[in-house]
């Protein structure tokens, strides 16, 4: 049942041939390596993968456009080899003077980037007006690369997480949990001549045999004043399991970014958010997301039941060179919905699991070259949820060249 997705590439392949103005179509390669030592795991720390992604690009009649792009990636993570096939962004797009309407495989995200985000298959349309701009879509996952899309919401959908994939056995092993959500958002640019808004309703349905629904009402605004930034925003959400019970899952932030009077472009921001753990009386529930985002470069934990609150530094030092440094404070709510893991010598009591440091160097000397060298360390003796435990340290490198 999930092969279509073959015959869905082979057909937009043959759009080609259709194409009169091929002579205007776009053709690249993009290599994209990335490295990492250290980290959560204790052990074989060591990951690499190495992608390569063609694309295609080209434009069909009148306001139409067509863009396709795949991916091989070799991966080597816990002393394995494996290469990964992908469909990435491939979508056909129309755009008048209000309307625009996407379909196929695209990219969608949430007002706060928490909920869902990433690349899923389905439609789209937006309608802009002095009003706002108003977006509908819906969307499937069932046909996504389960470690991309990072779908985890029931103990099912970890446990197909889990198994290592088997291209011999695609069916069981490739592909994300089958499930439909449908979004409606509203987003100003300027109301009020000052706030940026934006609102959004999901919907999401298992299509599986747990059967856990959840909506989410999202709100995010931001105030620029000056030199400053201002951002609030939060999620409200409701979880409906086949207990028929229904429970609530909150996710909120608060943030503000100050561009600093130096000679080069530099800011200093900070960043306070907050998700739901379980309560006493269970009507409030973790946090629970379509598609789940870590928090931390080295510490890379879910926010579910925690709180993180962060202090970023960046300096654009040259045009091409960039220096970014943050520090992140990880606290957990409880000791059910939020474990010390990975730390060891759990204190069963402590609230506050530590702190992270984390430098990165921004290189781009070519518009078709980007190098990222970062490296940080949490350190569990700043907290007091597990504070004997060892530091965790981690440093990555990634190459991004675009082949034309």
């Amino acid at each position: 049942m999930k092969k279509p997705w073959i015959l869905g590439v082979c057909l937009l392949f043959a759009f080609f041939s259709s194409i009169k103005n091929i002579g205007a179509a776009d053709f690249g390669l993009i290599l994209d390596q990335r490295g990492s030592y250290g980290g959560i795991i204790p052990d074989n720390q060591l990951d690499y993968s190495l992608g390569l992604i063609p694309r295609f690009s080209a434009p069909l009649g009148e306001g139409g456009d067509i863009y396709i792009s795949l991916g091989a990636t070799l991966f080597y993570e816990d002393d394995t080899w494996s290469l990964i096939p992908e469909l990435l962004r491939t979508e056909l797009s129309w755009l008048s003077s209000a309307l625009s309407i996407k379909a196929g495989r695209m990219y969608y995200s949430d007002p706060l980037g928490l909920i869902a985000q990433g690349l899923f298959d389905g439609a789209r349309f937006s309608y802009n007006t002095m009003l706002g701009s108003f977006n509908a879509g819906l969307w499937y996952t069932g046909f996504l690369y389960k470690d991309r899309a990072r779908i985890v919401m029931s103990p099912s959908d970890l446990k197909s997480f889990l198994i290592p994939l088997d291209l011999g056995n695609i069916n069981e092993t490739y592909f994300a949990p089958r499930r439909l959500f449908t979004a409606l958002d509203w987003e100003h640019p300027n109301l009020g001549g000052h706030l940026r808004t934006a609102i959004s309703f999901i919907g999401q349905f298992d299509l599986g045999e747990d059967q856990l629904h959840n909506q989410y009402t999202t709100l995010r605004v931001s105030y620029p004043h000056g030199a400053f930034v201002f951002d609030l925003g939060g999620s409200l959400g409701l979880i409906q399991a086949l207990d028929d019970n229904m429970r609530f899952s909150i996710i909120g932030e608060m943030g503000a970014a100050w561009t600093l009077p130096a000679p080069t472009m530099s800011s200093l921001s900070f960043l306070w958010r907050y998700s739901s753990g379980e309560s006493k009386n269970g009507t409030v529930q973790a946090f629970l997301p379509i598609s789940s985002q870590t928090q931390g470069s080295v510490f890379q934990v879910y926010p579910v039941g925690m709180s993180m609150i962060s202090l970023d530094y960046l300096n654009r030092v040259h045009r091409k060179l960039s220096l970014g440094i943050t520090s992140a404070c990880f606290l957990r709510h409880d000791q059910v919905s939020f474990y010390a893991y990975p730390l060891k010598e759990d204190s069963g009591e402590g609230l506050i699991l530590g702190s992270e440091f984390f430098g990165r160097v921004y290189f781009n000397p070519w518009s078709d070259l980007m190098l990222n060298l970062g490296g940080g360390i949490f350190l569990p003796a700043l907290g007091n949820a597990a504070p004997d435990s060892d530091p965790l340290w981690r440093i990555e490198l990634n190459l991004v060249l675009a082949l034309y």
